[in-house]
């Protein structure tokens, strides 16, 4: 019954300075800054408020919810993110 793969979707975002370049053969091995992940169907916006402040705003289009993954901080410590639910 079944088998083969299901197909599957995220969205990502890194904190990176502002002259990093994106290989886009290598950019899946790397280790980035990544600061939230989450379903292709959550739409995000993000804003810096600031050189250490970075916020993002995220809206599920899901009718059945999403998995998510949330960081506070950058791996440096300097960039604080919050996040905002969108309605």
């Amino acid at each position: 019954m079944g088998g083969g793969a299901a197909g599957y979707c995220y969205k990502r975002v890194a904190v990176v300075k502002a002259d990093f370049k994106l290989v886009a053969t290598t950019e899946q091995s790397q280790n980035h800054n990544y600061v939230y992940r989450g379903d292709c169907s959550v739409d995000i916006s993000i804003h810096w408020k600031s050189e250490s402040e970075l916020s993002i705003k995220y809206k599920s289009n899901s009718r059945i919810g999403f998995s998510g993954w949330f960081s506070p901080k950058d791996k440096s410590g300097n960039v604080n993110v919050t996040y905002i639910h969108g309605t």
